[in-house]
């Protein structure tokens, strides 16, 4: 037996809605949300939010804090940086 919690299906809804379907052929398979233009869907502790005309991909603030206190990076000290003062990676 296998369990697997969580798969996400990013494409054309005819690709996708075939290939769900023959997943679902061979073992028991629920669909939870649709990222349509304006839905937001929580997906591994992030946020997955159709805008349209691209897509929004970007963590929950708590799943962040959390990873941070696990790895005792809250506690660091900010350090100081040089920079070539260019504000783009395309710049010259």
């Amino acid at each position: 037996m296998v369990f697997v919690d969580d798969l996400l299906f990013v494409g054309e809804t005819e690709e996708i809605n075939n290939i769900f379907n023959k997943i679902q052929d061979k073992m028991l398979l629920r669909a939870t949300g649709e990222a349509s233009p304006g839905n937001t869907l929580s997906f591994l502790g992030g946020r997955i939010t159709n805008k349209g005309d691209h897509v929004d991909i970007s963590l929950d603030d708590e799943y962040v804090d959390n990873i941070f206190h696990e790895m005792k990076l809250n506690k660091g000290n900010p350090a100081a940086t040089t920079t070539t003062g260019k504000t783009n990676v395309g710049d010259e």
